[in-house]
Order: structure tokens, then C-alpha cells, then sequence
């Protein structure tokens, strides 16, 4: 009977069991210089769009005062005024809780 350190009960790896299950596939290309380029230019590009986002997301937050005088003459003033204006960003604001949602699902598929 042998002991469970001898290799002849657990079975003997040969080298064709010690290759790797999946090949490595020849015609995949490797990472060049040119392709990281392209990528840090998709970085940088992707950087500047959120920037420009953020900004025209809060040039209302700017505008506020300048907004209020022009709806001066309007019905709409003191307290009501503040509930339209936040209603505005909530208005704004709600597809980008949402859409998201889409996008990953998108990129997933």
C-alpha cells in the first residue's frame, strides 16, 4: 500500500497536462507604442468632454442672479422662484440618474 506523498497515487503530471487548457491565439496583437498613444488621447479626450459636462452643468448655479432679474417681471418671484429654479436642475439632472443605467448595458453588449 503506499503513502499519500507518493507520487504514484495522486498520478503523475506529463507535459501535455501541464499546458495551459486555452492556446494562446497567434493572430492576437500586441501592445505597440501606437496603440498606447491612441489611448491616452481617448483619455485625454474623455477628460475634456466631462469637464465641458460639469461646467455646463453648473453655468446656471452662475447665472442665477442674472437669471432672476430677467424673470423679474413675471409671476414667478420669492419663494416660488427658488422651487422653479432647483426644479430646473432636478429637471436636468434626473436623466443623468437614469441614462447610465443604458450606457453600462450598452458597453456590455
Amino acid at each position: 500500500m503506499s503513502s499519500l506523498s507518493d507520487a504514484s497515487a495522486y498520478g503523475s503530471a506529463t507535459d501535455s497536462e501541464r499546458t495551459p487548457l486555452v492556446a494562446p491565439n497567434p493572430a492576437e496583437k500586441k501592445v505597440t507604442r501606437a496603440s498606447l498613444k491612441i489611448r491616452w488621447l481617448v483619455l485625454t479626450l474623455s477628460s475634456l468632454m466631462l469637464v465641458g459636462n460639469y461646467y455646463c452643468y453648473d453655468n446656471p448655479s452662475a447665472l442665477k442672479t442674472q437669471l432672476h432679474e430677467y424673470f423679474k417681471g413675471t409671476s414667478t418671484g420669492g419663494d416660488e422662484w427658488e422651487t422653479n429654479f432647483a426644479l430646473m436642475y432636478s429637471v436636468y439632472s434626473f436623466p443623468n440618474t437614469v441614462l447610465p443605467f443604458f450606457g453600462g448595458f450598452l458597453v456590455d453588449y
